[in-house]
């Protein structure tokens, strides 16, 4: 069973999903978006939505800032937008007494008040957010990242930011200098239109003005929000997953690929990254370890627009196409194969471990019949085993057109391991049933 044990976790779990199925009923078709941004508070990541005006951009943000009963701070950006509107509400005074030989003396300092301002803030949620100028998007960029904000007066003060949530219609250009900035939202995600049939739905849904109507739902606590992050190192990731995560980037630049995704090349943080943000997936559908459908569901929306200095056009379609690849290629091409290679090398382990003991066993001149036995029994069935997963890899070779050179490759250096350890296991076995022989004639 892949389910998370810890019965608190599992609470908050269950609690999650209370605010996932609540906002929902708010909107038509934004279920991936709104699981997005709650996968991104967990890992603490920033989050950017993209696309053209009137999609629901701002209120979709706002709406998951309410999901935590935290501290909330939001600016419509523009161009004239200072550091003080951001980061100060105005300033304030402090007495400072010092004792001198000729008595007392009292200074007086004059410092930037940061109450209810972003510095204080757990949910940031920052509208038309590309407006910014050089010296905002430099001040955000250290409170994105590493959660320090430095104050004008040169001193560093460490924000208790959980995640920023940005909205824009359009793409910063490359001379504004913003790229870095773009790069610290882990998660992109691009806001569409709805279609025919989901205009009617959400037409329906205002026309009976049940927004009004809809009873308001517990949020998550910020020690909540903090339990659940603190969680995320218990979730496993395959290894099969890492080495999948790690071919990415190559995989992107597959010649057999749309050109717009071979533009889009992750960086290495980025993948670190993505690290944390596929077990926040699994911890948002309950799991204790990761799936491919955390892959599917993550991984096209952090290598969107990782190429934006080479084609800067938001363009919903390139999106879609990721999802696409790594639902049919990057995942799902090698994944099963992969875990059951995986369970075959922890059998693999055991035996190599029973064979240890057996030849230490033999040295000392003990009795080793029924270990043998025991040995030649699993090495049977592991053989069985590899040679199963050897004849579906080949079949998948022969009959997967989808398959990338990577992936080919990749498959065809699994089948020379399988066929390597089984001469291996069928030598060992040979070696032990002559010596089983040998034990039952002494016997005898």
């Amino acid at each position: 069973m892949n389910q998370i044990n810890d019965m608190h976790i599992q609470e908050l779990v269950k609690k999650l999903e209370k605010i996932f199925i609540h906002l929902n009923t708010s909107f038509i078709d934004r279920q991936d978006i709104l699981r997005l941004g709650l996968v991104s508070m967990i890992a603490r990541k920033n989050m950017l939505l993209l696309g053209p005006p009137g999609t629901a951009k701002s209120e979709i943000c706002r709406q998951l800032c309410r999901a935590i009963q935290g501290r909330f701070f939001q600016r419509l950006m523009t161009k004239f937008t200072t550091e003080n509107e951001l980061f100060a509400s105005g300033l304030s005074t402090c007495e400072y007494s010092r004792t001198l030989p000729e008595g007392i003396e009292k200074e007086t300092k004059i410092r930037a008040n940061h109450s209810g301002m972003l510095p204080e803030a757990e949910i940031v949620f920052l509208d038309e957010i590309w407006k910014s100028n050089s010296p905002v998007a430099n001040a955000l960029l250290s409170i994105s990242n590493e959660r320090i904000y430095f104050s004008q007066d040169g001193k560093e003060i460490k924000v208790p930011l959980i995640s920023l949530f940005a909205a824009s219609n359009e793409i910063p250009d490359s001379e504004d200098g913003l790229d870095a900035f773009l790069d610290r939202f882990d998660l992109r995600t691009y806001v569409s239109y709805l279609d025919s049939e989901q205009r009617y739905q959400l037409l329906k849904i205002k026309n009976k003005n049940t927004d009004s109507a809809r009873p308001d739902i517990e949020p998550l606590s910020r020690g909540e929000m903090q339990q659940l992050h603190e969680y995320l190192p218990d979730i496993e990731i395959p290894d099969h997953f890492l080495q999948q995560l790690s071919n990415t980037p190559e995989l992107l630049q597959e010649d057999e690929l749309p050109t717009e995704l071979q533009m889009m090349r992750p960086s290495d943080r980025r993948l670190v990254s993505a690290c944390t943000l596929i077990r926040a997936n699994a911890i948002f559908h309950g799991r204790c370890r990761v799936e491919e459908q955390d892959m599917r569901e993550i991984l096209p929306y952090m290598t969107w627009l990782a190429g934006v200095n080479h084609n800067r056009e938001i363009h919903g379609g390139h999106l879609a196409a990721l999802v696409r690849f790594f639902s049919g290629n990057a995942v799902s091409g090698i994944g099963l194969l992969l875990r059951r290679k995986e369970d075959a090398d922890k059998e693999i382990k055991v035996l190599v471990n029973l064979e240890k003991s057996i030849r230490d066993d033999i040295v000392e001149k003990m009795k080793v019949n029924e270990q043998i036995d025991v040995f030649l029994e699993r090495t049977t069935l592991c053989i069985a085993q590899l040679t199963g997963i050897c004849r579906e890899a080949t079949s998948t070779l022969e009959t997967a057109d989808h398959l990338s050179d990577i992936t080919r490759n990749e498959i065809n250096r699994m089948i020379a391991e399988l066929k390597q350890e089984v001469t291996k296991r069928q030598n060992t076995s040979f070696e032990f049933s002559k010596l089983r022989r040998q034990q039952l004639l002494k016997a005898s």
